[in-house]
């Protein structure tokens, strides 16, 4: 019998390696990538595993058996397989962590017995669907009561209800309130029949959508024009102004690569922007796409992934884990405002989702284009001067001017006597737009209602007994909620230090602005979108449209609001407190914040009438505030580059953070040290004294304890990166390192290491 190598699905790094088996004639010919069912330890018990190789013999003897093939279970193919091991190594994450990014989540593994032996397959991999009808044995509805006894009434409602065209179980039951039972009793009488349909589970699909062609201007032109003069596959950075049409000449893309037999893929960094932008593909191309995020059922995710596998769509929509979708003819790769960190996995895999759709455009020659109004410095550095070819957007269509930006010094608006987070230009300004029926949108980057609670009398601060980390109190649960580890407790009456009722809660969030807005503006119809106000199913969908429709005057929210929208009425813009992101200890810190003022400013005068952009801060004389209200990208970057250089920060290096958290204080700085030192020593040998001296010394991290868990971390910043995560994968293998007590977390580039 030949011999196949699989992964175990278990996430142990114990037993990241495959194992080898024994493949039964009877499930010859056996494949690469599929799933097969073995028998696993002492006590032989059923686990599912993926076929990664096959081979004629093995090293080991007395194999078992693979025990079946799960049927319907997705195959992955040899590129897929392949990116499994670039994620594992280059990443630091489990195999069949990497496995898991390519199939869909909680499919359910079931067994039967045929012909003797057990079989497995998938129960929720495809979703049926009951439609009755009345069988055509009579010509007339009376004909067929004419069988059923007058006080079988459910019996002859439901007959009442059908007609020779079939009507689903759910539509039936809604009518009717039948039961299965009844319906059996009439298919058993002849009166009716039942069938069965695949229905593709699909929230998007009965909807109407229009989004006409728009005539491309000079530059768009040019955009397109470039993008098809190369035929190799190639990497391109769309720097565009707000407003200023990238999504049309994205959508030319798309045409232009599904008329040379394509497929692509098409990421945004927040699931609420996918309704958006399924509207304008689906209203301009007149066919179903896949769509892929966190939030479709497990049913719906099912459904999607068999219907790009079997080439029934070929474009893909979805936020960062589209990129895995099963396309096996990808022609492009777009990433719509490619500078936002949530293209970065924060869990493992922690991947940068640009550098794996550049390992797809190694296996598929695709193109990958990058859009931003805003990029990324080293994005930006790169296509300036690196291997990406710079098109650029530098107005807006139909040459709309850009909003005018006002920068609101607060500590004036203090001095002023002006207690209020909304400066008295702001507040005008929101009176104008109200008596003018037209739309305010509102940016805090702050949930929650106060976000700081602590007594006026001993300064005692009510910080997460899991975290070292202050509270935020939620006015609409009447709680102090921690945003890091999710502990939730009542605010005390009594100060438990020094027994004072002067408790007092300060600070603004998105819950207390909402509620001030409402009494400021009692005419005023607003929503919130944030986090919290953000967790049913449908709610992001529902708080766009309605705002879309006039329905609201103001819209508030955090750093939801402001990515990509499109609302023709906005025409003011209020960031209530830009220095928000300033004050952060990280070196993106100053581009975080031109990033989201650019960007939330472009949400104003994108119709007919002019816009307004006004910025509180109490930083006015900041570059990253000056420069963003002179819409001065290059004149930002220029001054940051020259920062990043000095320091040796991304571009000119990459950060590898290596963190280690436990419940035991000392433990986790021992664990800490020790990797240090051993991966020291490694280097040393190794590399020598080079690649020494991009590594700082371990220290414990700037926030202390999250989740009862004390944090401690080392980082490197280099040049070496692919020497670095060869030494790493090989000192993960050692046995000292792999009986660490502490959790070891590798992330390359992360976005932050607090």
């Amino acid at each position: 019998m030949r011999v196949a190598e699989i992964y175990i699905n278990q996430i142990n790094k114990n037993m990241d390696r495959s194992f080898d088996y024994y493949i039964p004639d009877f499930l010859e010919p056996m494949e690469i990538g599929l799933r097969v069912v073995i028998p696993f330890g002492v006590k032989n018990s059923k686990i599912d595993g993926l076929v990664v190789g096959i081979k004629e013999s093995s090293e080991y003897k007395r194999l078992k058996n693979i025990e079946g093939i799960i049927e319907d279970y997705p195959k992955l193919n040899d590129w897929q397989i392949k990116m499994c091991y670039w994620l594992q190594k280059s990443y630091h994450c489990l195999f069949m962590e990497a496995v898991n990014c390519f199939v869909p989540s909680n499919l359910h593994i079931k067994k039967k017995k045929e012909n003797g032996r057990n079989t497995y397959y998938m129960a929720n991999a495809l979703h049926e669907v009951k439609y009755y009808k009345l069988s055509g044995k009579y010509f007339k509805t009376e004909d067929y009561l004419a069988q059923i006894k007058s006080n079988a009434t459910k019996q002859r409602e439901i007959l009442s209800c059908l007609e020779e065209i079939p009507v689903s179980f759910k539509e039936l039951k809604e009518k009717t309130t039948c039961t299965t039972a009844n319906l059996n009793i009439l298919i058993k009488k002849g009166l009716i029949t039942e069938s069965k349909e695949i229905n593709i589970r699909n929230p998007y699909k009965d909807r109407e959508y229009q989004y006409p062609v728009n005539t491309l201007n000079r530059h768009q032109q040019e955009a397109f024009d470039s993008f098809n003069s190369y035929e190799k596959p190639s990497t391109f950075l769309l720097h565009g102004v707000t407003g200023s049409g990238k999504t049309e000449v994205y959508l030319r893309y798309i045409e232009e690569t599904i008329k040379r037999g394509k497929s692509c893929i098409y990421l945004v960094p927040e699931i609420s922007l996918t309704s958006q932008i399924i509207g304008r593909i689906m209203g301009r191309f007149k066919e179903n796409i896949g769509i892929i995020h966190s939030h479709l059922s497990d049913g719906e995710k099912i459904d999607q992934w068999n219907a790009i596998k079997n080439k029934s769509v070929r474009i893909v929509l979805g936020a960062r884990s589209a990129i895995f979708a099963p396309m096996d003819d990808l022609g492009l790769i777009i990433l719509d405002e490619e500078h936002e960190n949530t293209f970065k996995s924060n869990n493992r895999p922690r991947y940068n989702t640009y550098e794996v759709a550049k390992k797809l455009q190694e296996f598929h020659e695709c193109h990958i284009v990058l859009g931003s109004a805003t990029p990324s410095v080293s994005s930006y550095y790169e296509a300036l001067y690196g291997h990406v070819n710079l098109l650029e957007l530098p107005e807006r269509v139909k040459s709309i001017p850009m909003p005018e930006i006002h920068i609101i010094d607060m500590k004036e608006e203090l001095y002023a006597g002006n207690k209020t987070v909304i400066s008295r230009k702001l507040h005008n300004g929101i009176l104008q737009n109200l008596k003018r029926g037209e739309q305010t949108i509102l940016f805090l980057n702050k949930r929650g209602y106060s976000t700081f609670v602590f007594c006026r009398n001993c300064g005692y601060a009510v910080n997460c007994p899991n975290c070292e980390i202050s509270m935020t109190y939620h006015h609409n649960i009447k709680q102090m909620a921690c945003h890091y580890c999710g502990h939730k407790e009542h605010v005390p009456t009594i100060c438990p230090k020094c027994n004072s009722d002067k408790i007092k809660y300060t600070g603004s969030g998105t819950q207390k602005l909402e509620m001030q807005l409402r009494k400021y503006y009692p005419q005023a119809r607003i929503l919130r979108m944030d986090t919290d106000s953000m967790q049913r199913k449908g709610a992001y969908e529902e708080t766009i449209d309605l705002f879309q429709q006039g329905k609201a005057d103001i819209l508030l929210g955090t750093q939801m609001v402001t990515k990509g929208f499109d609302f023709k009425n906005v025409t003011l813009v209020g960031v209530i407190l830009a220095d928000s992101t300033l004050n952060i200890p990280d070196y993106k810190a100053s581009e975080r914040t031109f990033q989201l003022i650019t960007q939330v400013a472009g949400r104003a005068g994108r119709g007919d009438k002019l816009g307004e952009v006004i910025v509180q801060t109490y930083e006015p004389n900041h570059y990253a505030i000056t420069l963003s209200q002179a819409y001065d990208y290059k004149g930002f970057y220029d001054q940051e580059i020259s920062y990043r250089k000095m320091m040796k920060y991304p571009p000119f290096s990459d950060i590898i953070y290596i963190g280690f958290t436990n419940e035991d204080e000392v433990q986790v700085s021992r664990d800490c040290l020790k990797y240090y030192d051993k991966l020291y020593k490694l280097v040393k040998e190794e590399e020598g004294e080079e690649l020494l001296r991009e590594m700082y010394q371990p220290t414990a991290s700037p926030i202390k304890k999250i989740n009862k868990k004390y944090r401690w971390y080392f980082i490197i910043k280099t040049n070496h990166l692919l020497q670095y995560n060869s030494i790493l994968n090989k000192l993960s293998e050692e046995k000292e390192i792999m009986e660490l007590h502490s959790t070891l977390i590798i992330d390359i580039n992360p976005n932050n290491i607090l």
